[in-house]
């Protein structure tokens, strides 16, 4: 397990910069670029472990002003997704595009029932957008 400590400088307060990317990682538009940043911001600090950070496989700590954690160093076998409607995570999935770092969004299959999106045979109705 690998450890890293995100330190705070006079012109940036750390555990602020990370809260906001890891709220701005709700959107499955902007994680890569998010991702991408802080990974610029930390060049110490590999791409996957940022991702797991930023998408919350992994959880974090402030130590003063410095966001400690620890990532494992085999990322997990499946990825942790998080239903896109309802904010549940790893649910029955019906629709799940899986991104590089193996955190994505889905549409859980409750969700594509409730919002009446499927037919009676269970497949996405014609003109409904994921």
């Amino acid at each position: 397990m690998a450890t890293y400590r995100l330190r705070s400088t006079t012109a940036v307060y750390t555990p602020d910069i990370i809260a906001w990317a890891i709220s701005g990682c709700d959107f499955p538009h902007d994680r890569d670029r998010l991702i991408g940043v802080i990974s610029t911001t930390f060049p110490s600090v590999p791409k996957e472990a940022v991702a797991q950070l930023l998408t919350k496989v992994v959880t974090y700590t402030v130590e003063d002003e410095t966001v400690v954690f620890s990532v494992e160093d085999r990322p997990e076998a499946l990825p942790r997704l998080t239903c896109r409607k309802c904010a549940a995570h790893n649910p029955l999935v019906y629709f799940a595009p899986v991104t590089f770092d193996g955190a994505g969004t889905c549409i859980c299959f409750d969700c594509a029932q409730a919002r009446n999106w499927l037919d009676a045979d269970g497949n996405l109705r014609p003109g409904v957008e994921l």
